[in-house]
């Protein structure tokens, strides 16, 4: 149960992967009004996107990037090359626009 002081909610967490542990101070209003479906952003929109994922999913910000940065050779790369236009393919639907 949390406990509202002064008009704050103090909320612990702790990522799932590493577990480095973070405390938040949070207007209580918007706490209650992100819990109770608001998005978080309109809720609490004093919290950067790392505080606000770290709410959200309790991942810290090194963590989300180990699992969601490509590897630094595949950071240059484009998805496709020129040639797949050339050829009619469509990267995005996965085919070549005739068997589309």
């Amino acid at each position: 149960m949390l406990k509202e002081i002064n008009g704050k909610i103090t909320v612990t967490t702790i990522c799932p992967m590493c577990g480095d542990v973070k405390f938040f101070n949070l207007p209580a209003d918007g706490f209650k009004a992100w819990q109770g479906g608001e998005l978080i952003q309109r809720a609490l929109p004093d919290l950067d996107a790392d505080d606000r994922e770290r709410l959200i999913s309790g991942t810290c910000p090194a963590c989300w990037d180990r699992m969601f940065s490509l590897p630094d050779d595949e950071e240059d790369e484009e998805p496709f090359d020129d040639c797949d236009y050339e050829m009619g393919f469509d990267p995005y639907m996965g085919c070549f626009s005739d068997d589309c």
